[in-house]
């Protein structure tokens, strides 16, 4: 036989492989013997199985309680952690667990070189997800990895929180103190700003704030695109109300906002101030200069610019009055004339 068994229960050593060194342990039954230019096991490791790898040169033998290297997994090399129970051995080409760090648990992807390995309280990269590239953060507990297609989070900026959207390419990671994107809004595009607490995200078909506007606060409308987002010291849109159009006046404090159906603050005109009208389609703005439209009264139309006159007459015992706006009064049937009195002076005809 090419082996015999020795009479302490271990088994000799066989033509081509190494004897036992003193101060190491001889092969237990049913383990293998020490192969020519591999280590043999040394006192409170485990001899490698059938079916696994011997401990080669330079590399670390199985410490007890920790799984020996499958065939065509990599063995732990000096300065990193073997493989624990229950958690997967580095298939090559991937990276050992280095000291620290967390070793890839079932069903978990195992670090790819130039990926960061997971740091201890942070989340192993599942499957279908992306591993952490260097100098991007790790996916804390409770928060969600990066999808394939979407942005690692970069040092300072917070990691998706669950029911989120996580960052896609070009857009702008959430920094600290600011809102995730939530489903069904657009994330920040470049240039533009994350949404602060306690403002509205934005939704789909609107415009994100711009550097140096305000963001939507809660009941108030988003920017639609093609109008002008709210600058600092100004009103946003309230529900129901008309967002600024390009060119004009956004809504100062203090101010109402246009109504729909009514028209926006031109430049140099203005904005309407509390318990006056707005202007309506076909009518003017309030000039510099001139006094807003207060309620009960008529806005001056743009296609006219008579004086309101109002003159009285009677006909019949009935009081009539005559608009020089309109060119005429009514009163039931009647009607009074004022032509006659705008250019004579004389009291007007009743017919």
């Amino acid at each position: 036989p090419l082996c015999s068994e020795s009479t302490d229960g271990h088994l000799a050593t066989p033509p081509g492989h190494l004897a036992t060194p003193p101060g190491h342990l001889a092969t237990p039954p049913g383990h293998l013997a020490t192969p020519p230019g591999h280590l043999a096991t040394p006192p409170g490791h485990l001899a490698t199985p059938p079916g696994h790898l011997a401990t080669p040169p330079g590399h670390l033998a199985t410490p007890p309680g920790h799984l020996a290297t499958p065939p065509g997994h990599l063995a732990t090399p000096p300065g990193h952690l073997a493989t624990p129970p229950g958690h997967l051995a580095t298939p090559p080409g991937h990276l050992a667990t280095p000291p620290g760090h967390l070793a890839t648990p079932p069903g978990h992807l195992a670090t790819p070189p130039g990926h960061l390995a997971t740091p201890p309280g942070h989340l192993a990269t599942p499957p279908g997800h992306l591993a952490t590239p260097p100098g991007h953060l790790a996916t804390p507990p409770g928060h969600l990895a990066t999808p394939p297609g979407h942005l690692a989070t970069p040092p300072g900026h917070l990691a998706t929180p669950p029911g989120h959207l996580a960052t896609p390419p070009g857009h702008l990671a959430t920094p600290p103190g600011h809102l995730a994107t939530p489903p069904g809004h657009l994330a920040t595009p470049p240039g533009h700003l994350a949404t602060p607490p306690g403002h509205l995200a934005t939704p789909p078909g609107h415009l994100a704030t711009p550097p140096g506007h305000l963001a939507t606060p809660p009941g108030h409308l988003a920017t639609p695109p093609g109008h002008l987002a709210t600058p600092p010291g100004h009103l946003a849109t309230p529900p129901g109300h008309l967002a600024t159009p390009p060119g004009h006046l956004a809504t100062p404090p203090g101010h109402l906002a246009t109504p729909p159906g009514h028209l926006a603050t031109p430049p140099g005109h203005l904005a309407t101030p509390p318990g006056h009208l707005a202007t309506p389609p076909g009518h003017l703005a309030t000039p510099p200069g001139h006094l807003a439209t207060p309620p009960g009264h008529l806005t001056s139309a743009s296609s006219r610019s008579l004086p309101a006159r109002v003159c009285a007459c009677t006909c019949a015992q009935i009081p009539l009055v005559y608009s020089a706006e309109t060119g005429v009064g009514d009163q039931g049937s009647l009607k009074c004339s004022m032509t006659a009195a705008h250019t004579t002076g004389n009291a007007p005809e009743c017919r």
